[in-house]
């Protein structure tokens, strides 16, 4: 299972949008849909996908993450 995301920034007008849009996807939402497209679409969280791992040292790596949708 995946970790929550960050929240990105949403417009009102888009947030009620989507609100109404919900509805008639009822029971699922719009993200479940856009998850079987892309796993990195989503109206609700920050997502991106681990690109590579590098180790540093013995106690430190670096991690490049490729951002998602509307970074």
């Amino acid at each position: 299972m995946a970790e929550r995301g960050a929240e990105p920034p949403v417009p009102r007008g888009r947030r009620l949008f989507l609100r109404a849009v919900r509805h008639l996807f009822s029971p699922l939402r719009p993200d479940d849909y856009l998850e079987m497209i892309n796993p990195l679409w989503t109206t609700k969280e920050m997502r991106g996908k681990v690109e590579r791992i590098e180790p540093q040292g013995s106690e430190a790596v670096s991690v490049l993450i490729r951002p998602g949708y509307d970074w």
